[in-house]
């Protein structure tokens, strides 16, 4: 198999040139606000070269590349009337369940029938191809039915997982954060718990925590704040953020150097010949995968007697604990009505939120 790989620049042009093809075949057409498409405070050429350069930065950035292109979108949308500079992925719990309840409904779930439901539940924008994606990305997928119509199933893998999870008695572990505000704090079935909390200010103004909790501060709170404060033999419930998935002695991808892949072969006490090709190295690696991940979180908490569950990826619902940031925000958000976010304004608030939510509240979770 030949892969195809794209030169950033090409991709770059290929935006800005799209833009102008755009531009050229609607100049004489009225669009739906009465305007046409160039003018003042339109997309003159002036605007298509910012995207242009803008897309390039988010590419070779690659931190998050599908959120950044399409934050440059929304922030080009964005107006008085209606600001869009905050930049939201899809809500998905919300389309997950919309695709329960056509099943619950006996209804063929579909994605022109979905399509509609969604964008009355939620603002999704975008149209059948995208939400292909997003259900893909969530763990759905197309089974032929008896009448030869592809409907939208589960995957069993999904399914089986979230079975896993179970009732049992748990700890949950669910960082979150607010524009300039970071808080970590688990809970039990009594509360959040005592001795456990982290609140602090936020480096920049991201609206998205995890620029500033990572690996690093996620395990030192660990074994500072959360493991001293807890009772033996606890199972953590973890959702699968990027902080606490880092994995331990990740496998070399196909891109990695010749180096990288010997010296994981020799970490793993698995004989080769120095003279060995690339390619032939990384098959040698990929027949001794490990058939599961193991996490250094999880390393930590199993050496300190406790295990850990993991949530399947978006099922918040599972995760009773954000249910109670919720409330807490929900009590910042009644107290802050100037609507400012700074330390000063939302420390108190935020420490006061989650002293309110009392034991009964956890029970109702």
């Amino acid at each position: 198999m030949v892969e195809k790989l794209e030169c950033i620049g090409h991709v770059q042009k290929r935006i800005g040139a799209r833009l102008k093809t755009l531009k050229n075949k609607l100049k004489s057409t009225k669009l739906a606000d009465g305007k046409k498409i160039a003018g003042r405070g339109r997309l003159t050429d002036a605007e298509i070269l910012l995207i242009h350069k803008y897309s390039g930065l988010a590419i070779r950035r690659n931190a998050s590349m599908s959120k950044s292109i399409w934050a440059i979108y929304f922030h080009k949308l964005s107006t008085n009337a209606k600001p869009q500079h905050v930049f939201r992925l899809p809500d998905f719990y919300v389309i997950r369940q919309t695709v329960s309840q056509f099943y619950a409904r006996n209804e063929v779930s579909s994605l022109r029938t979905l399509l509609p439901a969604v964008k009355e539940k939620t603002n999704f924008p975008w149209k059948v191809k995208t939400l292909r994606c997003v259900l893909q990305k969530i763990g759905f997928k197309w089974k032929r039915s008896v009448d030869k119509r592809k409907i939208v199933m589960e995957r069993p893998d999904i399914v089986q997982w979230r079975y896993s999870v179970g009732s049992s008695t748990r700890l949950e572990l669910s960082p979150n954060c607010w524009e300039t505000l970071d808080r970590c704090h688990p809970r039990n079935q009594d509360g959040f718990i005592e001795g456990a909390s982290l609140v602090f200010q936020s480096g920049t103004a991201k609206g998205d925590n995890h620029g500033q909790m990572n690996y690093d501060n996620f395990s030192k709170w660990l074994q500072e704040k959360l493991l001293p404060n807890i009772p033996p033999h606890c199972v953590i419930c973890m959702d699968n953020a990027s902080y606490p998935t880092k994995v331990l002695n990740p496998v070399p991808s196909k891109y990695s150097t010749k180096k990288k892949l010997s010296e994981w072969l020799e970490e793993h006490n698995i004989p080769f010949d120095v003279n060995m090709r690339k390619p032939d190295l990384y098959d040698l690696v990929v027949s001794h995968v490990p058939p599961s991940k193991m996490f250094c979180v999880d390393e930590i908490l199993k050496a300190n007697g406790h295990d850990v569950l993991r949530i399947p990826p978006y099922h918040c619902d599972l995760n009773a604990i954000e249910m109670a940031w919720a409330s807490t925000k929900r009590h910042v958000r009644n107290r802050n009505v100037n609507g400012e976010l700074n330390i000063t304004t939302l420390r108190d608030p935020t420490i006061n939120g989650l002293l309110n939510v009392t034991k009964n509240e956890w029970k109702s979770f």
